[in-house]
């Protein structure tokens, strides 16, 4: 639990674009947020987390999932707050790209933050190819690139790598997912 007595701004910056949860962008210094990883290191929420479910003692302490239900009752600076989070379970994924070929991924039309959300694997891509040889380590919708070569950097950036890459026709994608995700049911094969 995160008391907030004064209800100050908490401080957390997150992307909100995956409908099902939210993405730690930031932690702004000297905020609630600040203070209370400062005494809570071993359970810090830090860019990088994942924000499963929110609840809130002034939000009737019902817990809420979804993304833009969850942010916007993180907006009104509960006086006190329980976050479920998880980390983020990293990999590095090497693609050749067809001549003049994309990577083969759907971003979303305005990404915000340091990490372009998959919001879509085409078919035909380098991804997709991927995917198929190497059905351990698998590219899916709502995973986050968070690098490009080896540099990360804001949004832009990203784009820009990726552009070059595809130049190149080579390009390793570090990716981020949920550590302990697995597919909902719904989202299973048939």
């Amino acid at each position: 639990s995160i008391d907030n007595p004064k209800k100050k701004t908490l401080g957390l910056e997150v992307d909100n674009a995956d409908p099902a949860k939210l993405f730690v962008v930031g932690v702004k210094k000297g905020t609630v947020m600040d203070g209370y990883n400062g005494e809570q290191p071993e359970n810090k929420v830090e860019a990088g987390c994942f924000i499963m479910r929110v609840s809130a003692a002034d939000a009737g302490n019902s817990a809420v999932s979804g993304s833009q239900a969850m942010e916007k009752i993180l907006k009104k600076s509960p006086k006190q707050v329980d976050l479920v989070c998880k980390r983020a379970k990293q990999f590095r994924v090497p693609l050749t790209l067809a001549e003049k070929g994309d990577v083969g991924v759907q971003l979303p039309k305005r990404p915000l933050g340091n990490s372009l959300l998959v919001t879509e694997v085409k078919a035909n891509g380098a991804v997709e190819a991927w995917n198929a040889e190497n059905p351990d380590q698998i590219i899916e919708p709502w995973d986050r690139i968070v690098a490009v070569d080896g540099k990360s950097g804001k949004v832009a950036e990203l784009q820009k790598l990726i552009k070059a890459a595809q130049k190149s026709g080579k390009v390793v994608l570090t990716i981020i997912r949920v550590a302990s995700e697995v597919l909902s049911e719904e989202a299973a094969p048939e």
